[in-house]
């Protein structure tokens, strides 16, 4: 995820491995464990994608990126500076 910290936008890269595809969720999360994003909720075909999370209206913080792909769940932490 790029970058990090983020004051207006971060990217986030992952590849879809299985070959029919897989519904692909992305969620951004705060300290007290609310959902405050949802970036993506779609079935997504097999290969390499991006993503933009859109930072800008998030208060400065610290924050978890929460990608499930294929009966996997893959976390990141990334921090939202000041505007």
């Amino acid at each position: 995820m790029t970058p990090n910290p983020s004051r207006s936008r971060a990217v986030v890269r992952y590849r879809v491995d299985t070959e029919a595809g897989a519904d692909v969720h992305l969620s951004v999360i705060d300290g007290i464990g609310c959902t405050v994003l949802t970036s993506l909720d779609e079935k997504q075909e097999p290969g390499p994608h991006a993503v933009a999370i859109e930072t800008a209206n998030l208060a400065p913080g610290w924050y978890v990126v929460r990608l499930q792909c294929s009966g996997t769940t893959t976390i990141a932490p990334i921090v939202v500076g000041g505007k």
